[in-house]
């Protein structure tokens, strides 16, 4: 592989762990957004809301079980982008090895 194609490689990998990085930050502020929403009802006072009714406790179960699926997802791109960051520092290798 020549110089400029490890550089173009070099670059694509960069940009996909970027976008990787981004989709972790955006599931983050998610996270944030449902756990504040599950602060709201479970502040709300209880004579503006029955916090015995089944929607009620369905809206805070589904909040809780969507969270919890973001923390799975973060985990599993977590682990794409240090696949990533590997691929990145071979190129590096390579490339300092080739010049």
């Amino acid at each position: 592989m020549d110089k400029q194609a490890k550089l173009n490689d070099f670059s694509m990998l960069n940009q996909q762990y970027s976008e990787i990085v981004l989709e972790i930050e955006q599931f983050q502020n998610e996270i944030i957004s449902i756990s504040e929403r599950i602060q709201t009802l479970e502040a709300t006072p209880n004579h503006l809301v029955d916090k015995t009714s089944k929607d009620f406790k369905d809206q805070v179960t589904k909040a809780r079980d969507k969270r919890k699926r973001i923390r799975e997802t973060i985990a599993e791109l977590n682990h794409t982008a240090r696949l990533k960051l590997a691929e990145i520092k071979a190129v590096e290798m390579e490339f300092c090895n080739a010049t």
